[in-house]
């Protein structure tokens, strides 16, 4: 039981990281709420020989439904009465308040209760003897033929031939794909770009388009595979109808010093396999970091034992659902499109994601946990450098805080230095390189 000179309150531990407040505020506070309750609702009160705002309390008072009064008071009083319980007893709340009046009556006081989810207080483990092996990291022939490849290819040289399409030719296809009769959803494209042999459409479809010369049309049918990931299509065979508009033959630069001079800082293909080859494993090594700092942190979640507010895993759920429609977004889908795509609905896919995100919360306490033990921080200039990073992504900090204000953007920016260097802590203590 905690006290002042106008309220009391006690505190009780509920199940589920919650808490019960018992708040008690005396007569004579209680009366002050009902004063001030009064003032605010007179200046709504509108009398004949007063303009609105200017009645007297003493006057709107028989005009004001006592309902209204008492819940004024009573809106008054937690506003004041609550926020200091919280924050003598240190109490980090998430979530809305569940608060319930219990009395209140003109000269008596005034009692309510509040239930609210708090961020559990996590006992970590003794996490300096964990340990997580690092992998060496290694670049294999074909993962350098592959980047070389692709560089080639960014260099090619398309020519306009008038020969029959052959595998690796450029063309651009009108086309229709059918089944039942009816055009399917994506189903049709008018000059659409193919290179015949990558498999990017229906596999068996550019198959046909070889042997085709430009301006001829030919139908033919296609089976889905099994495992196609629209499942109503999945098996089934559709009717194509397709015309060659354009064709190009693809003529890829030779691998050697003169390609390798074309790409700007090499003076031999010698030179450029090294710096490709050098790239791949800082990629690796950088992968592996950070496998290796989650595998840490996932570690010492796991030897946690605490129940994490349902309140925070729906936050999270909220989160995966957002990200999900920005990526579905900047594919031109909605998330609806894709619910129906995959004949779920949005609740069957939050009780999916609910272990997931349980597991995302708990380590993120860990993270503070360990941020608040070690006592880490981080300098204004950083932070300051951190959320010109962040904007980027928006074009500009002005652009970020149209989505975020200043202050959340700060706290988010500062959120995300802490955690770096709490991984990085992590690493230097937890992980083992090979």
């Amino acid at each position: 039981m905690r006290m002042s000179e106008t309220y009391t309150y006690s505190i009780k531990k509920l199940t589920g990281s919650r808490r019960e407040i018992t708040v008690e505020i005396s007569s004579s506070a209680t009366e002050s709420f009902f004063r001030k309750a009064l003032e605010t609702l007179a200046r709504e009160v509108g009398l004949k020989g007063f303009r609105k705002g200017n009645v007297p309390p003493d006057i709107a008072a028989s005009h004001i439904p006592q309902d209204a009064l008492f819940e004024e008071a009573s809106r008054a009083a937690v506003a004041e009465t609550y926020p200091k319980a919280i924050m003598e007893h240190g109490i980090e709340p998430i979530g809305k308040p569940e608060i319930e009046i219990l009395k209140i009556a003109k000269g008596d006081a005034l009692r309510y209760r509040v239930r609210i989810a708090v961020l559990p207080d996590i006992k970590l483990p003794d996490w300096k003897k964990i340990s997580v092996k690092r992998n060496a990291v290694m670049v294999e022939e074909n993962e350098l033929d592959k980047a070389i490849g692709y560089l080639q290819r960014s260099r090619a040289q398309h020519i306009a031939v008038t020969r029959a399409a052959q595998h690796g030719d450029f063309a651009e296809v009108d086309f229709t794909i059918r089944m039942g009769g009816v055009i399917l959803e994506h189903g049709s494209s008018q000059k659409h770009p193919v290179v015949i042999g990558e498999e990017k459409l229906i596999p068996g479809f550019e198959r046909e388009l070889v042997g085709m010369r430009v301006g001829e049309e030919k139908a033919f049918s296609v089976m889905f595979p099994q495992d196609w990931h629209q499942k109503q299509y999945a098996g089934k065979t559709a009717e194509c109808q397709a015309k060659l508009i354009s064709l190009l033959e693809r003529k890829l630069p030779e691998r050697n010093d003169a390609f390798a001079v074309s790409l700007g800082a090499f003076k031999t293909f010698a030179e450029l396999q090294t710096s490709i080859r050098d790239g791949l494993i800082r990629e690796k090594e950088e992968t592996e970091r950070v496998r290796t700092q989650m595998a840490a942190v996932t570690s010492i979640a796991a030897k946690i034992d605490t129940e994490i507010p349902h309140v925070l895993v729906s936050r999270e759920v909220e989160k995966m659902f957002e990200d999900l429609a920005s990526r579905l977004a900047s594919g031109g889908l909605t998330l609806d499109a894709y619910l129906v795509h995959i004949k779920k609905t949005r609740r069957e896919l939050e009780h999916e994601w609910e272990k997931e995100a349980g597991s995302r919360v708990k380590i993120a306490l860990v993270l503070r946990k360990l941020a608040q033990q070690e006592r880490i921080t981080v300098s204004l200039a950083d932070m300051e450098e951190k959320m010109k990073d962040l904007s980027k992504d928006y074009g500009s900090q002005n652009d970020a805080q149209k989505h975020f204000s200043e202050n959340a953007l700060r706290e988010h920016a500062e959120q995300s230095l802490i955690n770096e260097k709490v991984l990085e802590l992590v690493e230097k203590m937890c992980v083992i390189k090979s």
